[in-house]
């Protein structure tokens, strides 16, 4: 839903040509935990893995995500950032994105904050559109030219 907004020659596509799968690179993550309920979290994620039929693409890399980004050498074209508010963790996981160069030239990112925090701007990403639902504030990013 908030892809859609990024463009008008977005709303021009069809859904499969917006972000075509073979195309997407994708990092979600989480906050980390040893809790034996999260083993159903995982499982969960397994099962929308297969049901989106993206097994042979995929991988769930169950560590901290300062941990991943410090061995990380892939590019990411989307990437979703949702952590525990008021802690800096969105501008810090950014920041670590950008300097390690891990944005494809054409990434996005959806970072979600409490509505009152300020996740942060960054000179290689425009904000393509901040919107409030509830208490909760999503950011879209997009990767800009540094020219």
């Amino acid at each position: 839903d908030l892809l859609i907004h990024l463009s008008a020659e977005q709303l021009e596509k069809k859904a499969a040509k917006v972000i075509e799968g073979e195309a997407l690179d994708l990092i979600i993550g989480n906050v980390p935990s040893l809790k034996e309920e999260d083993k159903d979290e995982k499982e969960a994620v397994k099962k929308n893995i297969k049901k989106t039929r993206l097994e042979d693409s995929s991988r769930i890399v169950c560590e901290d995500y300062e941990s991943f980004l410090a061995t990380a050498k892939e590019k990411f074209s989307l990437v979703f950032l949702d952590p525990p508010y008021h802690m800096g963790y969105v501008e810090k996981a950014v920041k670590k994105l950008i300097s390690k160069n891990l944005l494809s030239d054409d990434a996005i990112i959806v970072a979600e904050t409490d509505g009152d925090e300020e996740p942060g701007e960054f000179p290689s990403l425009t904000i393509k559109t901040q919107r409030k639902y509830g208490r909760v504030k999503i950011t879209v990013y997009k990767r800009c030219d540094e020219n």
